[in-house]
């Protein structure tokens, strides 16, 4: 039987929430069903991590869109049956370099609450156009997953 394959896709791979949900699916998914490949931003990344430095937590547009092309490219070389990104950065980079490279399935997961009434996150604007802009961005990110998870 052929093995799923499964890029895991984060910004930073720091302590958090973010990171033990994928530290967890890349050690728990059986082997034998999925091949799993852990893509993340430049910094502390495990062995065997694919880095890019085009992803970045922070919004930065130029760097954002190298980061975008960065994912197409691996994507349309690596041809994987599953994008699955995570955090909503991560989300927006991945999904809309996944239709770019025409990836079979991209998965969105959040993590987080950035657009919640009284959030202060690092990086995230404060209420206001950026905030705004950010969340069509974000929107229309999503429309290119095939699925968004909360």
């Amino acid at each position: 039987m052929k093995r799923l394959r499964v890029l895991q896709v984060i910004t930073r791979w720091v302590r958090g929430g973010a990171r033990g949900v994928v530290d967890r699916l890349l050690s728990t998914l059986p082997r034998d069903e999925f091949e799993q490949t852990l893509v993340c931003g430049a910094g502390e990344a495990p062995e065997g991590a694919v880095v890019l430095p085009g992803l970045v937590r922070e919004i930065r547009p130029w760097t954002d869109l190298r980061g975008t092309v960065q994912l197409a490219l691996l994507f349309a070389r690596l041809r994987p049956d599953v994008v699955h990104a995570h955090t909503y950065k991560a989300g927006v980079l991945a999904s809309v370099a996944g239709r770019l490279a025409g990836t079979s399935a991209v998965v969105f997961t959040p993590h987080g609450h950035i657009f919640a009434r009284g959030a202060s996150i690092p990086g995230v604007p404060r209420p206001g156009w950026q905030l705004g802009m950010l969340r069509k961005i974000t929107r229309a990110a999503q429309s290119c997953a095939d699925r968004v998870t909360a």
